[in-house]
């Protein structure tokens, strides 16, 4: 099928996915991200300018903390979050935790935002199962990303399964 394009061609066509996929990948991560932290922050300046009518407040309150429960603003310590998604994930005996790497830290005016990256091998099911549930039990921080993929064992001639599930909560700074 790519036989018979040039190089140039080719490499425009890559180009032109790479370009798709990045649009993809904004329009299904993070621009739904950047929404609820744009919403969070006007809610929140309305609650600063009606804070003399008191008539609001607590209604306003209660939509900044189910905000805050939307997108894992609860404030947890890192250490204590990351500690949460092994002691969850331990409860699957048919789940191997391959990799869990360092918190990583990314401070914005008013947020510090913590990712936990962590790489689980497996069956597909049993794989797919601990995902479905870490994105509905697991409360102390959300599921933003998950990629599945496979590597070769090419000794025992075997592909192993593994999937690279990328946690993120925020923290608000005062």
């Amino acid at each position: 099928m790519f036989d018979n394009l040039t190089y140039k061609q080719k490499f425009l066509a890559l180009i032109l996915v790479v370009v798709m996929l990045s649009f993809a990948a904004y329009k299904r991560s993070f621009s739904v991200t950047l929404d609820a932290k744009k919403h969070k922050q006007e809610l929140a300046e309305r609650f600063e300018r009606m804070d003399s009518e008191t008539r609001d407040a607590p209604t306003l309150t209660a939509e900044i903390r189910q905000l805050d429960g939307l997108i894992g603003g609860v404030g947890l310590k890192p250490e204590v979050v990351q500690q949460g998604i092994l002691d969850f994930i331990s409860k699957y005996s048919n789940v191997t935790i391959k990799r869990l790497d360092v918190v990583h830290e990314v401070e914005d005016r008013s947020f510090v935002i913590y990712s936990n990256q962590l790489t689980l091998s497996g069956d597909f099911n049993a794989l797919l199962h601990a995902v479905y549930e870490l994105e509905k039990k697991f409360k102390q921080s959300n599921v933003v990303n998950v990629n599945f993929y496979t590597t070769t064992d090419h000794a025992k001639k075997k592909e192993k399964l593994y999937a690279k599930i990328l946690f993120q909560n925020y923290e608000k700074i005062n």
